[in-house]
């Protein structure tokens, strides 16, 4: 069933986890690649349907 705190939380992971990953030019870190919104999307996107599926 579907639970909006647990799919909030995974959304939360999901963000943490792309921003060991990369940045947008607004946050960028010099560590970090730079990734355009749309990559950063993306990139929190696929982070997320990953966590959903396990």
């Amino acid at each position: 069933s579907f639970n909006s705190f647990e799919v909030g939380n995974e959304i939360d992971s999901a963000v943490e986890e792309a921003l060991h990953e990369g940045r947008t030019v607004e946050i960028k870190s010099e560590k970090l690649k730079t990734l355009s919104t749309i990559e950063m999307g993306d990139l929190i996107g696929n982070k997320l349907k990953d966590r959903l599926k396990a």
